[in-house]
């Protein structure tokens, strides 16, 4: 069954710039959550290496209303949204955009038609050209408060006050001036701001930390220990239903490998395992890494889509390229980092600069 999303989505934002990483979010109407995305592959061709954001420029029909947040529930729809993608293509009928994936609600799609489509360089900056000039400003601004807040900042001296005080020697006008020694009203509540039977009524109550939780309190708690202490894990292999033969890579041709990776990260998904893989690997080494290692050697707890927890790999764990670049790059800052003056042996009394 295939969730369409479409008749709900306002806007959002696609990244594929990394290879085999897709991730972004999608705004849907009169929802202030988004559905952010973080899929494993890469877009069709037209979008694979882009960044892009789009707006939906057409209302949806009218016999479509809003997606309520108990119908939110009830689709169990998961707000971050694991898997793998589908087509997701920007040429797709006339100014169309269309997404599909397979995740924890299964195949699910949106597709925007007249979608306002902007490609974005990754780390732009500000454009100045962009900003509006001071002609600009000044047609915008009829009353003329802006040009009466250039006087003002213009007269204004760095380091002067804004607003002067009289100085005076009253200790009732200004209680600030009295010394150490001067009188202070003894009254616990001089201005009665908290109830008479205060001390009686917090004697009498108990703290609040000191009440047991709810039973659904603690079930929650239970089930969280759970997952963490992987009391009820089952084998990440067990989650299959049907079970699915997974040959050695060797085996197979790089299509069949490409297809039954996809088949087992779409399985995953749908129990709220994530499989995400770095620039460096390929299905046919994403596909040997999960037969061999993850799926026999982990578990995972049966009931994570329903408590709402997701599990995560990622191949740069396992992956030589991505630990040598890392050693690279920050290796590299520690090798070029000088000692300076605050630089002390905490065990050697010594150097404490204090």
């Amino acid at each position: 069954m295939t969730l369409n999303l479409s008749d709900h989505i306002r806007s959002g934002e696609i990244v594929n710039t990394r290879k085999n990483s897709v991730h972004g979010y999608l705004t849907l109407r009169d929802f202030d959550r988004p559905i952010v995305l973080q899929l494993t592959g890469n877009c069709s061709e037209d979008l694979a290496g882009l960044h892009i954001r789009f707006e939906a420029y057409s209302l949806p029909p009218a016999d479509s209303p809003p997606l309520t947040e108990d119908q939110a529930n009830e689709l169990r729809l998961a707000w971050m949204q694991i898997g793998v993608p589908g087509k997701m293509t920007a040429n797709h009928l006339a100014s169309g955009l269309y997404l599909e994936w397979y995740g924890q609600n299964g195949h699910t799609v949106v597709e925007v038609q007249d979608a306002v489509i902007v490609y974005v360089e990754d780390g732009d900056e500000v454009d100045e050209d962009d900003l509006p000039t001071e002609d600009e400003l000044d047609e915008v601004d009829a009353d003329g408060e802006l040009e009466n807040l250039r006087d003002e900042l213009e007269q204004f001296e760095p380091g002067s006050p804004s607003v002067s005080f009289e100085p005076t020697d009253d200790a009732d006008v200004e209680p600030w001036n009295r010394g150490p020694t001067d009188d202070v009203d003894e009254e616990d509540d001089p201005f009665g701001l908290f109830p008479p039977d205060l001390d009686a009524s917090l004697g009498a109550a108990s703290p609040p930390w000191s009440a047991e939780p709810d039973e659904a309190t603690l079930a929650v708690w239970k089930e969280w220990d759970e997952v963490f202490d992987g009391n009820k894990d089952v084998p990440l292999s067990s989650l299959f239903d049907p079970p699915i033969q997974l040959p050695p890579e060797s085996l197979l041709d790089d299509e069949q490998v490409a297809r039954l990776f996809n088949t087992i990260l779409m399985q995953l998904a749908l129990h709220n395992v994530a499989f995400h893989m770095c620039e460096h690997f390929t299905p046919r080494s994403g596909y040997t890494l999960l037969v061999n290692e993850i799926l026999p050697e982990h578990g995972t707890h049966p009931e994570l889509p329903r408590i709402g927890y997701t599990m995560n790999f990622d191949s740069s764990e396992f992956c030589e390229e991505c630990k040598a670049e890392f050693d690279s790059h920050y290796g590299k800052q520690g090798d070029d980092r000088t000692p300076d003056a605050t630089d002390f042996d905490p065990l050697n009394d010594g150097d404490v600069p204090f």
